[in-house]
């Protein structure tokens, strides 16, 4: 456990003990698996959202300028979103942002088993996080749609404003498309993640997972299969 045998954490102080279980805690909280529940619950959040009966449309005005015979004229503009546009982006980029850091703990237990989320995961644009996996190529539509989720995080997804006027950025509506596109990235980032580790994850500091099985994701689950074998 965290390179201590049994007989040096016989020895432990209270105050070190509690230490070392927390760090445990830390750990097994952090292990792929436990981000994937996270992706798929937020995924799920979303939906029920896109499903609510009460999903109207809501507008917003803007002047936009363009050039009419020399001059610059200003025209208003309407923009028509879903009202559940912003909040449905913002719990999809968390989704997928939550997938794609599973994916990373996946292939590098280094990454959470010293007790500290590594500053490599500390990264909340989704493009980035996307580019640590050489392997996972997005579609056009896909980066498309981290992109505009990325931008809604600390931004237009939760709050009026940025923290500055030069950080103005503007608002994507949420349409079929857009959710489609959502919708299929996480079900398969998802998919990836639930292989690499139904059959087992060990962190290398003593927290690990056995067997796990999942019907959103394909499994056959039987009752007489033990998960500790």
């Amino acid at each position: 456990m965290f390179g201590l045998s049994q007989e040096e954490i016989s020895e432990l102080s209270d105050e070190q003990l509690q230490k070392l279980n927390d760090k445990i805690v830390f750990v097994r909280d952090a292990m792929p698996g436990e981000w994937l529940d996270h992706s798929d619950e937020l995924r799920d959040a979303a939906e029920l959202l896109w499903h609510d009966k009460s999903n109207d449309l809501r507008t917003s005005m803007e002047q936009v300028g363009e050039i009419q015979q020399g001059d610059l004229v200003y025209k208003e503009k309407i923009n028509k979103y879903y009202y559940i546009s912003r909040p449905y982006l913002l719990l999809a980029g968390f989704s997928i942002e939550n997938v794609f850091k599973g994916l990373c703990v996946a292939r590098n237990p280094s990454l959470i088993n010293t007790g500290r989320l590594d500053s490599e995961l500390r990264e909340h644009r989704i493009l980035v996080l996307a580019g640590k996996l050489k392997d996972i190529n997005l579609s056009e539509a896909e980066a498309k749609f981290c992109k505009v989720a990325q931008d809604a995080i600390p931004y237009w997804g939760r709050y009026p404003i940025p923290l500055s006027y030069n950080r103005l950025l503007p608002e994507v509506g949420l349409d079929s498309e857009l959710r489609r596109t959502f919708l299929d990235l996480q079900s398969r980032l998802g998919a990836r993640l639930h292989r690499a580790i139904r059959d087992g994850w060990d962190s290398g500091v003593g927290p690990e997972t056995l067997k796990r099985r999942s019907k959103r994701y394909g499994d056959n689950i039987r009752h007489d299969e033990s998960l500790f074998e």
